[in-house]
């Protein structure tokens, strides 16, 4: 079921994305607006145009929080393909808790 954009792909990734904001993981017109920004079958600029807001997110972040957070972009060679899905998900893992081992276990806030 088409949910706001005529590539399928894109689309379904979308709707995911979209679902995430019920636990305000993320902002449902922030997703849309960087989607949106895309042409169908794009694909580079589909992912530039995420990394780029995912950057921003980031920056915004360490600004707010008052605790350095660092971004990790999840790689193809890495074995994420990318994003932190599927068999990125123990990537995911590791990254995330190497970092809450270091904000949490040796209250670092720097990390």
């Amino acid at each position: 079921m088409k949910f706001a954009l005529d590539d399928a792909e894109m689309d379904a990734q979308l709707q995911r994305t979209a679902t995430a904001a019920h636990s305000a993981s993320a902002d449902l017109g922030e997703a849309l607006t960087t989607a949106r920004r895309v042409s169908p079958g794009d694909y580079d600029a589909w992912f530039a145009e995420w990394a780029s807001l995912a950057e921003r997110a980031d920056s915004q972040a360490r600004v707010s929080a008052g605790v350095k957070k660092r971004f990790h972009r999840f790689t193809e060679t890495e074995g994420a393909g990318g994003h932190c899905c599927g068999l990125g998900a123990t990537l995911w893992e590791q990254v995330t808790f190497d970092w809450l081992d270091e904000v949490l276990v040796r209250g670092n806030t720097s990390a």
